[in-house]
């Protein structure tokens, strides 16, 4: 992997199916915060990439015990939209999904295995599992992202399905994921 600036400046063009978005560009700044690792930032932009809307927010305060690393508002402030990435307590989940009882929380992964590892501990903990998801993509997928992006790298990324697939063209390396989408509430 290589080592990266704490700050990276990166000109993304999406295509995003589910979002029904086409050619979309945004200029990300990504700021890896102390004892965060690079893994955490790129979870952070697949997660951008996969969940796109005009008004998700990368790092944004909501005024809660638990800050979520992209979220949605509504007009009065309160979570629609809720992702964490990387590591979360199965306890925590559960309050984050309590607490927010009109927002959708996704847990993003860096691998399918991990998501499904995380999913299976984190079920008799869930007590509104009906709105909680988790995400994982094929092994290996986030450090080949990581050892291709680099400070104001341009990236075109293509969502499809729901999402199902990412492919990502980082300043001309291709990379691919099959997407793993997986609800609490099924058996």
């Amino acid at each position: 992997m290589l080592h990266l600036p704490a700050t990276l400046h990166l000109d993304v063009t999406l295509h995003n199916e589910a979002a029904g978005v086409v050619g979309v560009r945004e200029r990300l700044v990504l700021v890896k915060r102390a004892g965060e690792s690079l893994r955490h930032v790129l979870l952070k932009l697949l997660s951008w990439m996969l969940f796109y809307a005009p008004d998700l927010r990368i790092e944004m305060g909501v005024e809660q015990r638990h800050e979520p690393d992209l979220v949605r508002v509504d007009d009065q402030g309160r979570p629609t939209f809720w992702v964490d990435c990387g590591s979360i307590g199965v306890k925590r989940l559960d309050r984050i999904a309590r607490q927010n009882r009109d927002a959708e929380v996704v847990v993003v992964k860096g691998t399918e295995r991990e998501a499904r590892l995380y999913l299976q501990s984190a079920r008799p903990f869930l007590r509104r599992p009906g709105r909680v998801r988790v995400v994982g993509f094929r092994a290996g997928f986030v450090e080949e992202l990581a050892d291709a992006v680099h400070d104001h790298a341009a990236i075109v990324a293509t969502a499809l399905g729901a999402p199902d697939h990412l492919y990502l063209d980082v300043a001309g390396s291709a990379l691919d994921s099959p997407v793993a989408v997986l609800r609490a509430s099924d058996a």
